[in-house]
């Protein structure tokens, strides 16, 4: 007669039936459930979430590694944009306060010369000049000051100072076109009214100037600016009206180290 025997305890069964029964009676719920199958839907949902929060540590080095590079290649241009610079500027004389000069020549150091020139100005028939007092000493280099010829002597302190600088320092601006006042009216060509510089030099008759602001004065010159339709007669008047107070200025001396900068 045949037996048949458990594996899991070793009992003998003469029957395969009755084995079975007792397999399942007293093995099978000793043993772990096996979890069922996930469905094809919910294992494509778990494999996304796990391709999603996974990091990917490839892309990673590889973003790090462009910044670093974005970084050294940022400081690299700095640096050289720097080096530049600085040559550049190294090489630059260092900003002047001096008025410039529209001559072309340089300016000279201030107390480099101190001649005198006289000047009259007449704009559309009127006599600016003598200057009042609170245009006195207005700056370093071109200067009118109290004294022989007061508001009608112009002082000059540094070599090449065109009439520029000295219009300038009192607000007023002066070329070849307008003469502006430093309440800013302009007197400008137009038509038959014009403006016109005249000078006379120390052993010169008077001439025509067409430097206007840019003219550098020599010592003991005469100038006339005047702007209007004048007739020859009323020009002549005018120049005749220019001072001759320069040469009594030639012993002057001032302080220049405490004059306006």
């Amino acid at each position: 007669m045949s037996e048949f025997k458990c594996d899991h305890c070793e009992k003998t069964f003469e029957h395969n039936t009755a084995l079975q029964q007792h397999v399942r009676d007293k093995h099978m719920q000793s043993q772990p459930q096996a979890e069922p199958a996930p469905s094809q839907s919910q294992s494509a949902h778990h494999e996304n979430r796990q391709e999603h929060h996974a990091p990917d540590h490839g892309k990673v080095k590889v973003k790090i590694s462009s910044t670093m590079i974005y970084a050294v290649v940022a400081v690299l241009v700095l640096g050289v944009a720097g080096y530049g610079a600085y040559l550049y500027w190294s090489g630059q004389p260092a900003p002047s306060k001096e008025p410039i000069a529209t001559t072309g020549a340089p300016l000279g150091q201030l107390g480099s010369t101190h001649i005198h020139a006289d000047i009259q100005i007449y704009l559309d028939g009127e006599q600016i000049t003598p200057l009042e007092r609170r245009y006195y000493v207005r700056g370093p280099y071109m200067h009118v000051e109290s004294g022989p010829g007061e508001g009608v002597v112009i002082h000059m302190h540094a070599t090449n100072s065109p009439l520029s600088i000295f219009f300038r320092s009192l607000g007023m601006n002066f070329n070849n076109d307008c003469f502006r006042l430093d309440n800013g009216k302009d007197y400008c060509n137009s038509g038959d009214k014009t403006l016109k510089m005249f000078v006379k030099g120390d052993f010169s008759d008077w001439t025509e100037n067409r430097q206007f602001h840019t003219y550098v004065f020599q010592n003991h010159d005469k100038i006339l600016i005047t702007y209007g339709d004048e007739t020859e007669e009323e020009i002549q008047a005018q120049k005749d009206s220019v001072t001759d107070f320069s040469r009594e200025n030639d012993d002057s001396q001032m302080d220049l180290s405490r004059m306006p900068r």
